[in-house]
């Protein structure tokens, strides 16, 4: 727990009803967290382990010192996470090997938003209360198998399911009047998954030859949002359905290291990889900022890298030159929008190509 924080002497207060000096105002926070663990090694090589952490806070929100147009009377009532875990470790014999995770993690969280600073009356169309309910589980499963003694192949399977539901409680104006609304609650879920392959060829006690490749894909089953709107003299909440596109991408990389002795490595490596636009670049609002954009795709980059590295006694070098180049980056425009928003705001597009 922690009381509002104590601003500096040299501190000038420039709108003493924001922020008059002394204490921070709204600067207090609460956060409790609870972290077991347990773990069992049957035998030298094998390991599992089992971890939970549950973690329940609250925080306020500071005002802005000068700005009396845009300031926000937030707080957050409660900030709630909890993770399970269970991962493992099992020799094979040999070089080989299996290595599993598993895990759940689950975030509630509410945010409200107040007419002034007393924090007490919410009325009008700054006030709102919005409340999250976000799950997230899945496995990743990774096996070693030492076909020669010269060659490693390793195989990886990743899971995760994602579902995001949210519903907000408001005020919109009808006329001069703040009308309220209660919004239903709305889902997002989706499931990825990658398959990867990565073989190690040893050439000579010096060399290694590393390639490997990955196909990685996505499930969107549900995408759902409201909308709020003056009809009639009346609000009206219209649910809305995005389209439910899904991705997929090949990705490759290579690599050659060389050890010339026991202390020095020497490596270069190319790859090319990418990445998929999240959940919240595709569909969130950012409180009414910008617009979702359910129709981006992945950005992609690729990559080169020369480096190494050298023990020189209880001092270790390592050193890297790297160049990457980045196609249809995922970037935050300004667009111009007509009715019925009629407003510049924001939309994230795949418009960017950077190196």
């Amino acid at each position: 727990m922690r009381d509002d924080w104590t601003l500096s002497d040299d501190f000038k207060p420039v709108v003493a009803a924001l922020e008059d000096g002394g204490k921070r105002r709204f600067s207090e926070s609460e956060d409790y967290r609870i972290n077991l663990k347990a773990g069992y090694t049957p035998n030298a090589s094998d390991e599992y382990a089992i971890s939970y952490t549950k973690q329940a806070g609250s925080k306020n929100a500071p005002l802005h010192v000068s700005d009396t147009a845009g300031t926000r009377y937030w707080d957050w009532p409660y900030w709630d996470i909890d993770s399970l875990y269970f991962l493992s470790n099992t020799s094979l014999g040999g070089e080989s090997y299996l290595k599993t995770r598993f895990y759940l993690n689950t975030f509630d969280n509410a945010l409200f938003a107040y007419d002034s600073a007393a924090q007490e009356t919410q009325s009008q169309p700054r006030a709102f209360r919005s409340y999250y309910d976000d799950e997230a589980y899945g496995a990743n499963i990774q096996l070693g198998l030492a076909v020669t003694d010269a060659n490693m192949l390793r195989a990886a399977f990743h899971y995760r399911h994602d579902r995001h539901d949210e519903r907000q409680d408001g005020f919109s104006r009808i006329g001069s009047t703040a009308v309220p609304y209660s919004e239903p609650w709305q889902r997002t879920q989706e499931e990825t998954y990658s398959l990867a392959v990565e073989d190690t060829q040893s050439i000579g006690e010096t060399v290694d030859l590393i390639v490997g490749l990955s196909y990685d894909w996505t499930d969107l089953s549900q995408a759902e949002d409201a909308s709020v709107f003056a009809a009639g003299g009346a609000l009206t909440i219209a649910p809305v359905f995005y389209p439910l596109n899904d991705m997929d991408a090949f990705n490759w990389q290579a690599a050659l290291s060389y050890r010339p002795d026991a202390n020095t490595r020497l490596y270069a490596s190319v790859s090319s990889r990418e990445r998929f636009p999240t959940l919240f670049e595709r569909f969130s609002s950012r409180f009414g900022t910008a617009v979702p954009n359910p129709d981006i795709g992945p950005e992609r980059a690729t990559n080169y890298e020369i480096g190494g590295s050298v023990e020189l006694g209880r001092v270790s070098l390592d050193a890297a030159v790297f160049y990457s180049d980045v196609e249809d980056a995922l970037l935050s425009v300004p667009v111009v929008f007509g009715p019925p928003i009629s407003a510049t705001l924001n939309q994230t597009r795949n418009v960017g190509d950077g190196e």
